[in-house]
């Protein structure tokens, strides 16, 4: 654990230079932290980074793009989001429609798998979020016209991203949802029913239970079901996250809240 804490200081000590460095100059924050990674990366001289450092790091990386989203969720209006409705779903499908379609037809040519082409193009065609918005917010272009289209076509991309995991096991040649001899139609309602199922109990059966709680004054039974929510976030995680690790509890309880 030590070691993990003064690999972190160190990570941000190397930042905190480099990205003054690259503002200094005009290039923006985010090239300053790309520069940390290959100066301090497990493919340079020195090895600050050791290989089996890079899945842990990884966890609060998406610890900090969870964070960034969620103070962008808070400055988001819900009219200003139903306003956006027809870009979001109009041209933020056709570009991940048409940029999938290109990406997809270029892998084809090289590799003639259908279904690979299919997943790598709609993969490739999403952006990442925390980059671009980062970047809107540097040059304070976040509320200008493209702006917004590009803040719409970014939601829609994340939005994609739940049916595209969906997909993934559909076109993959070792089905791991059922077993090999299923049939595709089973195969798909296993996958609808498995992101409803988990939809239902987020949308409906959590916050039932903690409002019938809250309601009757169960204070005990209302933190313990939290935990219970905490934890399950944990068991999907990696070592560092595990039930026993020193993590869990923080990230658990900041994912279940999210």
């Amino acid at each position: 654990m030590n070691d993990l804490l003064l690999l972190l200081v160190i990570i941000l000590f190397v930042a905190a230079i480099a990205v003054t460095l690259s503002k200094k100059v005009g290039l923006g924050s985010i090239l300053g932290l790309l520069i940390t990674g290959v100066i301090i990366g497990p493919h340079t001289p020195g090895q600050v980074i050791l290989k089996e450092h890079v899945g842990q790091i990884l966890h609060f990386s998406e610890f900090g793009i969870v964070l960034l989203l969620f103070i962008i969720g808070l400055e988001m209006q819900p009219k200003r989001l139903w306003a956006m409705r027809k870009v979001v779903f109009g041209l933020g499908s056709w570009q991940i429609l048409l940029s999938g379609a290109a990406i997809g037809g270029y892998f084809y040519l090289f590799s003639s798998n259908v279904n690979a082409a299919i997943i790598i193009g709609l993969t490739l065609a999403l952006s990442s979020t925390a980059f671009v918005i980062q970047i809107l917010q540097e040059h304070n272009e976040f509320s200008s016209e493209h702006g917004k289209i590009g803040f719409a076509i970014l939601l829609m991309q994340d939005l994609a991203i739940v049916p595209l995991l969906a997909l993934v096991p559909l076109l993959s040649d070792k089905i791991a949802v059922l077993p090999d001899d299923s049939p595709m139609w089973m195969q798909t309602i296993s996958v609808i029913g498995a992101l409803l199922l988990v939809i239902a109990f987020g949308r409906i059966v959590v916050p039932w239970v903690l409002n019938r709680m809250a309601k009757n004054g169960y204070r005990e039974s209302f933190a313990l079901f939290c935990d219970v929510c905490r934890y399950a976030c944990c068991l999907r995680n990696g070592p560092l996250w595990a039930i026993d690790g020193p993590w869990c509890l923080y990230y658990g309880h900041d994912a279940f809240n999210v």
